[in-house]
């Protein structure tokens, strides 16, 4: 995963390292609902489900958190 470094008003920009396609803002009304939710929301529809990939979605929501927090 790409560090999430593009945080504008609508929200953060993350996508998959070396995959434009996987690219999509996450609102920030979802982050401020449940990080975590967003988090693995975004890794099942684009890395694929928690059992197969472990916890990028945990990884995720940590990048996450920092970018938010540093913000």
């Amino acid at each position: 995963m790409c560090p999430p470094n593009r945080i504008n008003p609508k929200g953060v920009r993350v996508m998959v390292k070396g995959q434009p396609k996987t690219e999509e803002v996450i609102p920030l009304a979802a982050l401020k609902e449940s990080i975590n939710k967003a988090a693995y929301g975004y890794t099942d529809k684009h890395v694929g489900p928690k059992e197969e990939i472990g916890n990028k979605g945990g990884s995720l929501s940590n990048r996450l958190r920092a970018a938010l927090a540093g913000a």
